[in-house]
């Protein structure tokens, strides 16, 4: 399906950041860090920047890289993914979820979440 996509929008950020996460979750971890500058490059702030910055802060987390992963979950959150369960659950981020940078992010990010779970309810 991926591939179909680049096939016909070769140069969308959004399928190569995709592209990335899985060439990462394969352990494919340098081929995967080398595309994240091209796709910082390209990537703009705006409509789906957000699952862009998740996706590379999944690659930094797979890598074991905390602070960078947290980085860019905090752009995730500020561009419009503050979803604490999401992050909470995500798989990508298991390897660095006891790390001091996440742990402290992520109880930021919680009373974030509570206070939009409250006013939306």
């Amino acid at each position: 399906m991926l591939d179909a996509g680049f096939a016909k929008t070769p140069d969308d950020v959004n399928l190569q950041s995709s592209q990335i996460l899985l060439l990462a979750v394969r352990g494919k971890l340098a081929e995967a860090d080398a595309e994240i500058p091209k796709i910082v490059a390209a990537a703009k702030p705006g409509r789906g920047f957000h699952h862009i910055a998740h996706d590379i802060a999944a690659v930094y987390a797979l890598e074991g890289n905390a602070q960078k992963s947290v980085e860019w979950l905090q752009k995730a959150a500020d561009a419009g993914l503050p979803n604490y369960p999401m992050f909470a659950r995500d798989p990508n981020f298991e390897r660095i979820r006891q790390e001091a940078v996440f742990v402290q992010f992520m109880a930021n990010l919680k009373k974030r979440w509570d206070v939009y779970d409250r006013e939306f309810q």
